[in-house]
């Protein structure tokens, strides 16, 4: 295969006087740059304080122009599983097209979802920070900020 990847760690440090600089919790992530240009962008977070604990899963692949192809999310809070979901796009190449959502949680239960799209978007957010990172590169700011 003619990948390349990249590994990371994030710390997250408290703010509040008490536990100023303290970890709270921690993200890895990997990042993998496909021969044909498809990115796969994975994620693992744990936020440890405050309680409840929150652990998030998330796998993002987008096309060679950054657009969202699919995305896997799983929310555990409190060591209790909240949900988890499945988006599917299907977009042309000005950002047209379907959203698919197939979810489940406790509370919830199962969720199908459609959701026409109206033109060009930026990115998906999946919340994760190196997410908020991924999706920059996808906003031209070649006319000043957006």
């Amino acid at each position: 295969m003619k990948h390349k990847n990249i590994f990371g760690r994030i710390a997250y440090t408290s703010k509040k006087p008490e536990l100023m600089d303290q970890s709270r919790g921690y993200e890895t992530f990997h990042i993998t740059k496909h021969g044909d240009g498809k990115l796969t962008l994975r994620a693992h977070c744990e936020i440890e304080e405050p309680e409840p604990t929150v652990m998030r899963d998330v796998i993002l692949s987008t096309d060679h122009n950054n657009k969202p192809i699919d995305c896997f999310i799983r929310l555990t809070v409190g060591d209790e599983f909240m949900g988890s979901g499945w988006f599917c796009f299907d977009l042309d190449e000005t950002g047209d097209g379907i959203i698919e959502c197939e979810s489940y949680g406790p509370s919830i239960d199962r969720i199908s979802q459609k959701q026409k799209t109206n033109g060009r978007f930026h990115s998906f957010g999946t919340h994760p920070i190196v997410g908020d990172g991924f999706n920059c590169k996808s906003i031209d700011i070649s006319n000043g900020p957006v």
